[in-house]
């Protein structure tokens, strides 16, 4: 397998040099003239669904940065076990146990938040 790995990195690296650079050419002034109202337009009209989706994935981010809080209740809750509170220490150990996982699905979810609304 790792046979495969270095093969493979070998490959990838002769083509990323190998390869030629596209040089980046200019639109000539006239297409920019005629597309600049355009662009101009569909940005007014897709601003409010943009600004929907920032405020949605903000909410969502902010959920996700609470469930980073909340992993830190795992050595919370074994320091309260080891204290011989068990029942107040399993609950922080469950809760820090599965925050990360939590977290992982908020972020997922960032991008279709502002779709569904469930969030």
């Amino acid at each position: 397998m790792k046979r495969f790995f270095l093969i493979l990195t070998i490959v990838l690296t002769v083509f990323a040099v190998v390869t030629p650079v596209q040089k980046a050419e200019a639109i000539d002034p006239v297409t920019i003239a005629i597309l600049t109202p355009i662009a101009i337009q569909t940005a007014r009209v897709m601003l409010p669904y943009v600004l929907r989706g920032l405020a949605s994935m903000g909410k969502t981010g902010l959920k996700a940065g609470v469930e980073l809080f909340n992993f830190f209740r795992l050595p919370i809750g074994l320091g309260l076990v080891l204290c011989w509170r068990f029942s107040a220490g399993g609950k922080q150990i469950l809760r820090g146990l599965a925050a990360p996982f939590k977290m992982a699905y908020y972020i997922l979810m960032m991008p279709v938040s502002g779709i569904t609304g469930a969030f």
